[in-house]
């Protein structure tokens, strides 16, 4: 599975949640850090954009949907 993901341009660690920490915390050198590793290991950003975008999805039904987690 990680020399798939590596194939496919995935990145070696869980760069989604990473850079959503660093954005709530106003963090714009460590999301500057973050950006760069994933450059170095030639993670492709749309496949980490994508993940950003699940959490955030699911962040937002959480916040809105009572005992959704439930559905989760």
């Amino acid at each position: 599975l990680k020399q798939t993901k590596h194939i496919l341009g995935f990145a070696q660690r869980d760069y989604a949640l990473q850079l959503l920490k660093a954005l709530s915390e106003l963090d714009a050198s460590e999301l500057i850090m973050i950006s760069q590793q994933i450059a170095q290991e030639g993670g492709h950003f749309r496949y980490v954009l994508e993940e950003i975008l699940q959490h955030l999805h699911q962040i937002c039904i959480l916040q809105t949907i009572p005992n959704a987690e439930k559905l989760m």
